[in-house]
């Protein structure tokens, strides 16, 4: 009679570990699954820190290309003001010399 007294005990006992085991598995399943989303998450995040990188790079070197630009469209400025300038002397030359001309003619 004790025997049978105790026996829904173990019953108990029993569904209590099983239970146990269950929250155990389930435990697990989440945390690799949970492990498994922060690789991925890290995995995404090194990608994305490449490809900023190349970008970075490629902004340097655009900013260097526009730089260079910039100088050499400073000089090309300057030529032309340069031959502004001089077709302007010439033309007052010109000018002179054909006011010259005219009045030597008459």
């Amino acid at each position: 009679q004790l025997f049978s007294a105790a026996q829904p005990s173990v019953e108990v006992v029993r569904e209590l570990e099983k239970m146990l085991e269950d929250t155990k598995a389930s435990a697990t399943s989440q945390t690799e699954a949970a492990e498994q989303q922060r690789l991925e998450s890290l995995a995404l995040l090194e990608e994305r820190g490449r490809e900023l990188s190349v970008l970075q790079e490629e902004h340097t070197k655009v900013r260097e290309l526009v730089a260079e630009r910039a100088v050499s469209f400073e000089h090309a400025t300057d030529s032309l003001k340069e031959t502004q300038t001089l077709l302007r002397t010439q033309t007052a030359e010109l000018e002179q010399t054909r006011a010259e001309h005219d009045a030597a003619k008459a």
